[in-house]
Parts: structure tokens; C-alpha cells; sequence
């Protein structure tokens, strides 16, 4: 039985690794975690409980591709942050190898979508050069694409239109492209161009039991600095924390912490300065033993290296942020009033 990590270390560019799993779900939760390891791994989530047709699951994942590069702008072509300024890519400091790939027409009419707050979704152009363009601004070296199905009876035509939409991604984006299905769905023609080396994961089933209002078919991890696109929990906390003159200066989403112990985390918003981390728990992902037991260890690792946690609910957060935000408050004022006698006692034994 492979892990997840040999799965991550065995997704080569250009091409498609087929990957059987007692629990499909389960597997993308841990590739979740995998991905949090480096700092510039991003894996594209497309996942399906009943497989559409081959147009379909070509659309939505360009869609996808579309939401992270609106997601990560401008910091598109390798360029690590934007300016205090808000200053576009300049497509003369990218380099060489990456400019000759861009598609000028393409990535003016795509940056006009970016400042109107769209995806840069640009159907006037073949779906070819889209993903291209997309995947080059949002850097292939990057991109892990997963395509996951929880269907074990899908359909002979729609799993041959699963494994050329594969094929054709991998071609087009030149990212690694896995393919998540179940261990139950039969072997088939269909995938035999390629099932020829696919891998066998064998981990828990997790509950069936789905929150409605966090039903994630598309993901995408992670995407540091910025709200989960995914996510319409810390999409609104984002929201309302950009009005909020007190606490939106003080936090940021998805940022990387390590704890005394060595451990690597990234954390939903953080305070840095006060050291208070906020968690938004939906219930798909965090509800199984395994999630359960990482979870309290995380904050057992936070907390001996000096962090708050505080977890909310997803489905909390969605029926009432005004109260959600008014958790963080006090938690920022109970900070306050205990962040100075800490520093003064770490002073005093320097």
C-alpha cells in the first residue's frame, strides 16, 4: 500500500498517476496536509460524486485553474508578493523561460478580469490556451491537479471521458495530474491507457454525513496570504474583517507557523504579533479519528510554543459572523491584556 507522500512524490510533469483508494475523500484531506509541507505546493482539487461528461469536467477544472490565478493575483509568474502599492505583474522581470509562454493578448484581457474582481475565464480563447495561460500564471513547477471521484459505478463512456480530460491536462498544463478513484470501481478499458502503474492507498473511510452549506466539489491548497477560495467561512470572516478598523490590520489568512517542536502548520487567520490563531472547522474535514487526533495535536504543539487557538465552527460562521467576529474581539482583547506582562517576564530572563 503506498502513503500519500509516495503518491506526491510520484506525480511527474506532463504526466497522469492513477491512485485506487479505500476513501477517496480521506486521501484528498491528507493530501491537504502533504501539500502544507512546501512552501510554494499547491494541489487543484476537482472532486465529483457522480462523474459528468468529458466537456463538463474540462469546463469545471478550468474554472478552477480561472478562481486560484484570481486567487493569487498579481502575484503571477513566480513573483513572490505584490507591492504596498498594488503594482501588476511586470511581465519584463519574469523570466525568460516563463515569458516566452505568455500569451500577451491572453494576459491583458485576463488582468482586466483580475482588477474587475472576476476569474479570468476567457472562453473567447481555445480551451488549450487557456489552460496554458492559466497554469503559467499560476506556475505549473506548483500545480499538483487532482481529478477524484467517489463513484465506484460510473459509467464506461464517462470514465473514458475522466481519463482523456486527464490526459489532456497534463499535456496542456505540463503539471502532474492524479487521478483519485475507488478502490471498489472496477478495473476497465477505459482507464487502461493510464492504470498501467497506479497506486493503491488504503486509509479510513470517513463518516457520510455532509454539511450542505460546506459542500466542497472543487478545492484548492493551499493558497498562502489569502481567504480559501473554497471556503465561503473564511470568505465572509474576510469580508467583514476588511470593514473592521480594529481587528483587520491585525490578522492574516493561511499563514505559515512553526512550533517549538519543528512541526510545520498553516493556520486559517492569525494574529502574528499577538499570537492568536482562529481555525474555521467544517465538519467534512475534520470529523474522522485521524482528523479528530491531528486536530488536538496541532493545538497541543501550538500552545507549548506560545499560541491562543480558537476553533469555529464553519457552519457558524456562515449562519452568524457578526458573532464570530465578536469571539475573535474578545480573544484579541484578552490577549491585549495579557501580551504585555508575557513580554515583560520574557524580558526580565533574557
Amino acid at each position: 500500500m503506498a502513503t500519500v507522500h509516495e503518491l506526491l512524490e510520484a506525480a511527474a510533469p506532463s504526466r497522469v498517476r492513477l491512485a485506487r483508494c479505500e476513501s477517496v475523500e480521506h486521501v484528498l484531506r491528507e493530501l491537504a496536509t502533504e501539500a502544507q509541507v512546501p512552501d510554494d505546493g499547491r494541489v487543484i482539487t476537482c472532486l465529483w460524486d457522480r462523474l459528468p461528461l468529458l466537456s463538463e469536467i474540462l469546463s469545471q477544472t478550468l474554472n478552477r485553474l480561472a478562481e486560484t490565478a484570481l486567487a493569487l493575483w498579481p502575484t503571477w509568474y513566480g513573483q513572490s508578493r505584490p507591492t504596498q502599492n498594488g503594482v501588476e505583474p511586470d511581465l519584463a522581470s519574469v523570466p525568460n523561460e516563463v515569458a516566452r509562454t505568455v500569451s500577451r493578448p491572453w494576459y491583458r484581457a485576463a488582468a482586466g478580469c483580475c482588477r474587475a474582481g472576476l476569474p479570468p475565464r476567457l472562453e473567447q480563447y481555445p480551451q488549450a490556451i487557456e489552460a496554458a495561460q492559466l497554469a503559467s500564471a499560476i506556475e505549473p513547477r506548483r500545480i499538483v491537479l487532482v481529478l477524484a471521484l467517489t463513484d465506484s459505478r460510473a459509467a464506461p463512456d464517462r470514465l473514458l471521458g475522466l481519463a482523456r480530460a486527464a490526459e489532456w491536462l497534463a499535456a496542456q498544463t505540463h503539471a502532474p495530474v492524479l487521478l483519485l478513484v475507488p478502490a471498489a470501481l472496477p478495473e476497465s478499458e477505459e482507464l487502461a491507457s493510464i492504470d498501467f502503474a497506479s497506486l493503491t492507498l488504503c486509509r479510513e473511510a470517513p463518516p457520510t454525513r455532509e454539511a450542505a452549506d460546506e459542500k466542497q466539489t472543487l478545492l484548492v491548497w493551499p493558497l498562502l496570504g489569502v481567504p480559501h477560495p473554497n471556503s465561503p467561512g473564511e470568505q465572509l470572516l474576510a469580508s467583514r474583517l476588511r470593514d473592521d478598523d480594529e481587528l483587520g490590520p491585525l490578522f492574516q489568512f493561511n499563514q505559515r507557523i512553526t512550533t517549538t517542536p519543528g512541526s510545520s502548520y498553516i493556520a486559517d487567520l492569525l494574529w502574528a504579533e499577538g499570537k492568536l490563531v482562529v481555525e474555521i472547522d467544517g465538519y467534512r474535514w475534520h470529523s474522522s479519528q485521524d482528523s479528530f487526533r491531528s486536530d488536538r495535536h496541532r493545538d497541543y504543539e501550538l500552545l507549548i510554543s506560545g499560541y491562543l487557538s480558537l476553533r469555529l465552527p464553519h457552519d457558524e460562521v456562515v449562519a452568524g459572523v457578526e458573532e464570530a467576529l465578536q469571539k475573535i474581539r474578545r480573544l484579541v482583547a484578552f490577549r491585549r491584556r495579557h501580551l504585555p506582562q508575557r513580554l515583560s517576564s520574557e524580558n526580565r530572563h533574557e
